[in-house]
């Protein structure tokens, strides 16, 4: 195994800068000295223009995570069920860079009033599923992004009961994308629980390992491979159906997977050293980042998904 495409410290900078730049746009985003009621009226107002107003709207999203980051809106109660319809409104606008830019936005909810998704768990998760059949790259990106953060911070236990049916009767690339935040969210899920609920998950699972895209049936087979892991054994009982060489090849995939562990904690390591210096460079105190743990976790778990792949 190349340790270069462990330890690749060119994309490590490039993170670094990306994420640098994006912070320090928000920062420079100076909000009306007004209460947080008439700042998010106003945000809301502006919002409202679909499909027009291009700039005046990416101002006014930018104020809005800018006023989630620094924790002063104390207003979610009465407007949170608003701002998040007209997010999920605007990824049908006909602009992909305002797109992108909503997903992004309820990403920097996601992260800081996770609670508040509780009674619209479902239609955000299928929303943002569906926005991975976008013509643009760039919103599919942020979708990717935005589907990683889902599975990051809601409850495991009500994101698969909700994918579930998803993956058993989605399309490409609707069930690829339901297929990858499935396989996150079992990194999370007790053991006790995934054991329990295998029967539901798994037939999704084989319906995926055999889709026509070869996409569709790798991402299938590593959930599978994430679930051998946790549970053990136990998972033959669920896959008797599977022919000599399918059964071969996920042998296989669970032998690399098991390899790729003693790697785990070098990568662990890389990314919480990156976490730092982003900290360090912006002088945050960690205010960017309010869940050092879960966010590195993420990026190491995508890191070893990575390194299976190979």
């Amino acid at each position: 195994m190349n340790s270069g495409k462990i330890l690749d410290f060119r994309i490590c900078k490039k993170l670094i800068k990306n994420f640098l730049k994006f912070s320090d746009l928000i920062n420079s985003i100076v909000l009306p000295e007004s209460t947080d009621n008439d700042v998010i009226t106003t945000i809301l107002t502006e919002l409202s223009n679909h499909n027009k107003r291009n700039n005046e709207r990416k101002d006014a999203m930018l104020s809005l995570i800018k006023m989630t980051r620094e924790g002063n809106f104390n207003f979610w109660d009465e407007h949170f069920k608003t701002i998040l319809f007209v997010l999920l409104e605007t990824l049908g606008d006909t602009n992909g860079h305002i797109r992108a830019l909503a997903l992004r936005v309820l990403r920097e909810i996601l992260k800081n009033q996770p609670s508040r998704f509780k009674d619209y768990t479902e239609l955000t998760i299928l929303r943002i599923l569906e926005a991975h059949k976008d013509s643009e790259r760039e919103v599919v990106r942020s979708a990717e992004e935005c589907a990683d953060t889902l599975a990051n911070y809601l409850p495991p236990e009500t994101c698969v009961r909700i994918l579930n049916p998803i993956i058993s009767t989605a399309n490409y690339p609707v069930s690829l994308a339901a297929i990858k935040m499935q396989n996150k969210v079992l990194e999370l899920l007790p053991k006790d629980t995934l054991e329990a609920q295998m029967a539901e998950i798994i037939p999704g699972l084989l319906r995926g390992y055999d889709d026509q895209q070869s996409t569709v049936r790798k991402s299938a087979v590593f959930c599978l491979v994430a679930i051998y892991l946790k549970v053990g054994e136990g998972i033959w009982n669920h896959l008797t159906k599977l022919n000599y060489s399918k059964v071969k090849l996920l042998n296989l995939y669970i032998k690399r997977a098991q390899q790729s562990s003693s790697v785990y904690w070098l990568c662990a390591s890389t990314w919480l050293l990156i976490w730092v210096g982003l900290v360090l460079a912006q002088g945050t105190k960690g205010k960017e980042i309010r869940k050092p743990i879960q966010y590195c976790n993420s990026l190491v778990l995508e890191e070893r998904n990575f390194l299976v792949r190979k």
